[in-house]
């Protein structure tokens, strides 16, 4: 996911030059690389992981790109319509319209993410403030749905620091560099408590413990549901089974317990209350936050 956050900016900033500073040699030209770049741009908006490096960098590249359309369009009025090209030329024409509109497909299967006809539930967000790491109705913008059982609509929160990143640093192994390390999480509704585990140990950054996917973990239910949250900090449980909760009650605190390479809360919902099919078998469905349906790259607050 690193690395192919960073090999998308360099290739966008490779493109900010062609539009910005290579001159186009005809109107159609023109057009095609400003689509072709703008295409671009929408895909790696929405699907990119910005938190790495800065959620505000995106905004950043947007208003680079704006500057670079304007620059280029400047010589529009004297460019010819349509280039006679060799067959090299034509190569490039082709690729370029090629690569547009696999890329338009991609951002119509991004876009038909940001949303769900299917039922689910609606809860409170369970922190004070997050940023959606992983969150959608597709694999491009949420790698959870790939599984089409229990984690379907799974989500991944992380936290921003001051300068937009979910860490000081690119991969810090220390823990209290991250944002999100030891925040206390609320309870997302009244419900009652079905299922706790404490006792995990935080597994090294980069590290994943495939044996305890979740961690230290809280299942909670709720309208007939179960919600699971997981990758809790030991002995930070404030909760124990068969409690009965209160919505915004805190429960535990952040930590990076279970199956994870990085502090983050996975938060997800499966119909029905068989705690047996919480992690696989299960029928997940989609969770509401206050009446919106979470996607990446989403910043909530309360």
């Amino acid at each position: 996911m690193n690395s192919l956050n960073i090999a998308s900016i360099v290739v966008f900033v490779l493109f900010l030059y062609w539009v910005g500073f290579r001159n186009s040699k005809s109107k159609i030209n023109l057009i095609l690389k400003l689509l072709a770049v703008w295409i671009y741009f929408t895909f790696i908006f929405y699907t990119g992981r910005w938190d790495f490096l800065s959620y505000f960098l995106r905004y950043i590249f947007l208003f680079l790109l704006i500057l670079a359309t304007i620059k280029a369009l400047m010589q529009f009025k004297r460019l010819v319509l349509f280039e006679k090209k060799k067959i090299w030329g034509w190569t490039t024409f082709a690729g370029q319209f090629l690569f547009s509109l696999l890329l338009f497909w991609g951002c119509i299967e991004v876009i038909s993410g940001f949303s769900t006809a299917e039922k689910g539930i609606d809860i409170a967000f369970p922190l004070r403030d997050g940023l959606i790491g992983q969150g959608g109705n597709s694999e491009l913008i949420n790698y959870h749905h790939s599984d089409t059982t229990s984690q379907q609509y799974a989500l991944d929160i992380v936290k921003l620091n001051a300068w937009g990143m979910r860490a000081h640093g690119f991969l810090p192994g220390d823990l209290n560099k991250y944002a999100i390390y030891g925040d206390t999480i609320f309870s997302p509704c009244d419900g009652k408590i079905v299922k706790t585990k404490d006792g995990q140990d935080n597994v090294p950054i980069g590290v994943a413990d495939n044996l305890n996917p979740r961690g230290n973990y809280i299942v909670l239910e709720y309208e007939n549901n179960l919600i699971v949250m997981g990758h809790m900090l030991k002995n930070s449980i404030m909760v124990s089974t068969g409690d009965v909760v209160k919505k915004g009650q805190p429960i535990a605190r952040v930590g990076n317990s279970g199956r994870t390479t990085q502090p983050h809360l996975h938060i997800h919902a499966i119909a029905g209350t068989d705690t047996g099919k919480m992690i696989q078998g299960g029928n997940g469905i989609p969770i509401y936050f206050d009446g919106k349906f979470p996607v990446r790259n989403d910043r909530i607050k309360k």
